[in-house]
């Protein structure tokens, strides 16, 4: 895989190549675009969850009632 994100989009192209290597996939390429240093950011967020609550709080500074998230995503 190559993967390339710019300024937000980089921190979710980290995270993409981060889940890839989990799962014993190759990342030939990861190009980060004005994102933020990979190591402000957290080695691995293991669920949806995590990614959304650190991806609001960090570029957008938006606090995740963790309760109510979890909430939604257990409705289908």
């Amino acid at each position: 895989y190559q993967i390339i994100g710019s300024s937000f989009g980089g921190i979710v192209a980290y995270e993409m190549a981060q889940q890839l290597i989990a799962k014993n996939k190759k990342v030939e390429l990861l190009a980060l675009i004005d994102s933020p240093f990979v190591n402000n950011m957290p080695l691995v967020l293991q669920t949806d969850n995590e990614i959304i609550t650190y991806l609001l709080a960090t570029d957008c500074q938006i606090e995740v009632d963790q309760r109510a998230l979890q909430a939604m995503s257990q409705q289908d």
